[in-house]
């Protein structure tokens, strides 16, 4: 049982092969929609990560350095990780903190 349902193909893939026989798509045009999608998926499980991980790490090291009196650490973050830096920027905005 386990060997048919792993042989079926997917929804994803009988779509697609209903639209390439109705002439709606071209298989490299379906690839390249998938391949979009997935990318932008990625895109945004990594904007989501970072985010969290700045909730978590990012906030106390801003706030640390602020009360030290230290200037922003944003340059020295920004190039370790290229999402957290313009979201620390907001976050201190938000809390009236730059």
């Amino acid at each position: 049982m386990y060997q048919k349902i792993r042989n079926r193909p997917s929804v994803r893939q009988l779509y697609q092969l209903q639209l390439e026989a109705s002439h709606d798509i071209t298989l490299e045009e379906s690839e390249k929609l998938t391949n979009s999608l997935q990318q932008r998926l990625v895109d945004a499980f990594t904007r989501a990560y970072y985010t969290l991980r700045l909730h978590r790490q990012g906030t106390v090291i801003l706030l640390t350095a602020l009360r030290k009196g230290e200037s922003w650490p944003l340059e020295r973050m920004a190039a370790d990780d290229p999402f957290l830096a313009p979201t620390l920027g907001r976050l201190a905005v938000s809390r009236g903190l730059g």
